[in-house]
């Protein structure tokens, strides 16, 4: 279970103020929201990457923690390289093979030997998941991780997580501005509107019969 009470403030503004969120181990949660509305401040908050009020309790197993940041990155190395980035105790080959599985698993394959500092955002994107999702995490912190993709490869990837998801079973947190995204991941939304959560909802019940004003005001505004 994660316990998430948060309150972060820059100057006299308050950008976050959770409290008493509780996440189910293994959940996956889709945060929406209008831009500035607290998501990706929520994320670093959960990951520890940002200072606040208050504390988050990620349980006594302290899980290792995957983030892919909403600015994706690449080292200026070829993909198949910054996929084995951080891979430990494996040999050559086995890190070889399993970074060509994922490089097939994203579409990626004939970009393997490709300096990865070329690649287009879209494909930046999709290395910037895969070095995420080459090993097990607890906990996945994705920060509008299929934005610059694609229709087609957003689909690819999110199959990639969802098999991710089914193998490793982790605790998702995952922001997007996709709605029809939030419909296929499934799981919960956590709906954020000026740092507060105003909702809280499975996907599909959310979609269907909002409770808040403003969710259906934004739901009105982004269907």
């Amino acid at each position: 279970m994660i316990v998430v009470n948060v309150r972060k403030r820059y100057a006299e503004r308050t950008v976050l103020d959770v409290s008493d969120l509780r996440l189910a181990e293994g959940g996956v949660y889709l945060l929406l929201g209008s831009n500035g509305s607290g998501k990706s401040t929520l994320l670093k908050a959960v990951g520890g990457m940002i200072g606040f009020e208050g504390k988050v309790s990620l349980g006594a197993d302290k899980p290792s923690i995957g983030y892919m940041p909403q600015k994706d990155f690449s080292f200026s190395l070829s993909v198949r390289r910054n996929l084995t980035i951080g891979l430990k105790g494996l040999s050559r080959a086995e890190k070889r093979a399993a970074a060509d599985a994922m490089l097939d698993r994203l579409g990626l394959t004939e970009l393997a030997k490709k300096n990865a500092a070329r690649l287009s955002g879209g494909e930046t994107e999709r290395l910037s998941l895969g070095r995420v999702l080459m090993r097990p995490h607890g906990v996945l912190l994705l920060d509008e991780p299929t934005s610059a993709m694609d229709v087609n490869s957003a689909l690819r990837c999110e199959g990639v997580l969802k098999r991710y998801i089914e193998e490793y079973k982790p605790t998702v947190l995952m922001t997007t501005h996709s709605l029809q995204q939030a419909k296929r991941m499934g799981g919960e939304v956590l709906f954020l509107h000026e740092g507060r959560l105003a909702e809280r909802a499975d996907t599909r019940r959310f979609f269907e019969a909002p409770i808040s004003r403003e969710a259906r005001d934004y739901l009105r505004l982004f269907s």
